[in-house]
């Protein structure tokens, strides 16, 4: 049987072509990965992120059908763009359309940079103006001083998911300064598990993804050891 030791579930965009792959390059032997996913995502707009969001019940629904033991609502600017209150509500939503244990990326998101003890962030994402300004309000609102944040401005959404990881290392060392303790990499469209190591030795400091701080927060919940490396946050945050 697939999942003996835990069974992910990922809530996803349909357009989004990485976090599933991502999660399935390193989970530990005995974690599957299943998805369910989102109405059509046209364009990267802050309207169309918001709506996609009215899916998540059915979605919900189908992943509590192959029994799977956490839900994750695996887009970021989808659960952050309306604040902390929305973003709890959605939480909410999910549990109650699966009666399982369910979470937004934007939430490990929080969790992950606390358990570094992130105060001072430099963040890059593959967003519009208006997504970055929504994303900073956000992670202000939890604490966090935000430095600079910078984003591609992608409008289609299948072209974000098409981006090498090399180009989320380049971000993440353009928007780091010596006074930012913290890289936050943004969207779990955007590859960033082959370079969170090599950016975390070439900056010195923590690299954070939302793909990263999604698994990790799944495993700490299902009590699963990470056996492979993916950044300080494995190693450190307990």
């Amino acid at each position: 049987m697939f999942g003996w030791r835990g069974r992910i579930g990922l809530i996803l965009p349909s357009n989004n072509t990485v976090m599933q792959q991502e999660f399935s390059m390193v989970v530990p032997r005995g974690v599957s990965v299943h998805t369910a996913r989102l109405g059509a995502v046209r364009d990267t707009s802050p309207e169309v992120l918001i709506k996609m969001s009215e899916h998540a019940e059915r979605a919900a629904g189908e992943l509590a059908s192959c029994d799977v033991d956490i839900i994750i609502y695996g887009c970021t600017s989808g659960s952050f763009l309306k604040g902390s209150e929305f973003e709890k509500e959605l939480t909410k939503r999910i549990y109650k359309a699966s009666n399982i244990l369910s979470f937004t990326t934007s939430k490990a998101m929080i969790e992950a940079l606390r358990s570094v003890n992130a105060k001072k962030l430099a963040v890059a994402t593959p967003y519009r103006k208006k997504t970055n300004e929504a994303e900073k309000r956000f992670l202000e609102d939890q604490g966090f001083e935000i430095l600079r944040i910078d984003g591609l401005g992608i409008v289609n959404p299948t072209d974000i998911g098409r981006l090498p990881p090399y180009k989320a290392y380049e971000m993440g060392k353009s928007v780091n300064s010596e006074e930012a303790d913290t890289i936050f990499i943004s969207c779990t469209d955007f590859r960033t598990f082959e370079i969170i190591d090599p950016l975390e030795r070439d900056l010195g400091k923590h690299v954070i993804s939302s793909n990263q701080a999604s698994l990790w927060m799944a495993l700490k919940l299902l009590n699963i050891h990470m056996e492979e490396k993916l950044g300080s946050l494995f190693s450190i945050a307990k």
